[in-house]
């Protein structure tokens, strides 16, 4: 599911929104809407499905499709880098190794270690 927004789950987006969403960017550990979830909230919500994708769908090609806050902290969680709250998140396809949880780089002088069956 989405971001949890505190008390600002039902609120229409405004400047107030929009300010408070600089600081869910600004300050990892700041709660949306005081009681919603930070940006390391979303980021330990990312480590723990790729745990379960790694584990449950072994071998297999997963399709974890989402925007916004959750991308950025699943990019995290993964192992990216984090943007910033202005930076829009773009569609990004990301392998992971399976024995190591980490992207694989697909990139030369990496991904001539990478052999597949």
């Amino acid at each position: 599911h989405e971001t949890r927004h505190g008390r600002y789950a039902d609120a229409a987006y405004d400047e107030f929104v929009a300010e408070e969403r600089k600081k869910f960017f600004d300050d990892a550990d700041h709660k949306f809407g005081d009681t919603g979830e930070s940006f390391n909230d979303l980021v330990a919500r990312g480590e723990l499905l790729r745990k379960e994708i790694l584990e449950k769908y072994s071998g297999k090609t997963v399709a974890v499709i989402t925007h916004g806050h959750p991308v950025k902290a699943f990019i995290v969680a993964c192992g990216g880098k984090r943007t910033n709250h202005t930076e829009n998140a773009q569609p990004h396809t990301l392998y992971l190794d399976n024995n190591t949880g980490k992207e694989i780089n697909l990139h030369r002088p990496y991904i001539d270690r990478v052999f597949l069956p």
